[in-house]
């Protein structure tokens, strides 16, 4: 059963991926962000595996703190896309 921690990184993760397909389909991104995209994406794609095993609930605090490095970077992305 998931906690309310879970439940806040599922949804930041979720936002975040809306984000991301926004800035994709835009066809703005030059070709650093789109291997920056892909890293988030994969580094997301670790935190689920971690959240869902024995150690998730223990690594709750760890994954915030990287869902919201990876909030600002994205948001720093935004705004560079948008200014082009």
């Amino acid at each position: 059963m998931m906690g309310p921690g879970m439940m806040h990184s599922m949804g930041m993760m979720s936002g975040m991926m809306g984000d991301m397909q926004q800035m994709m389909q835009s066809g703005r991104m030059t070709p650093e962000q789109q291997k920056q995209m892909l890293e988030m994406m994969n580094q997301m794609g670790g935190i689920m595996q971690q959240m869902g095993g024995p150690q998730g609930a223990q690594m709750q605090g760890q994954h915030q703190h990287q869902l919201q490095q990876m909030q600002k970077r994205l948001q720093e992305m935004q705004g560079q896309i948008k200014q082009k």
